[in-house]
């Protein structure tokens, strides 16, 4: 019989024996069904923080066209001054 599991993020099941994505915390698992939603209870319990103005700069670098210089925007990214000729 195979043991099913919920990820405590967005309900889905989850075969307990196969799982990859798995946390431990007090004696308690709690498993995932993708990174994404490892990451979010990550998140959700404090474990990791979460970047900040992620969700602005992902919309910005998208409208960006394509072939634009990476050093640009990791220094834009990393809040670093930069120039623009």
């Amino acid at each position: 019989m195979t043991t099913m599991a919920k990820d405590p993020i967005c309900n889905m099941e989850v075969e307990q024996e196969k799982a990859e994505l798995v946390i431990n915390i007090h004696h308690e698992a709690f498993y995932f069904c993708s990174e994404r939603c490892k990451e979010e209870f990550e998140k959700e319990m404090g474990l990791i923080e979460p970047v900040k103005g992620i969700k602005i700069w992902s919309r910005f670098l998208k409208m960006l066209p394509k072939g634009t210089d990476k050093v640009l925007i990791r220094n834009l990214a990393g809040n670093r001054r930069s120039v623009i000729k």
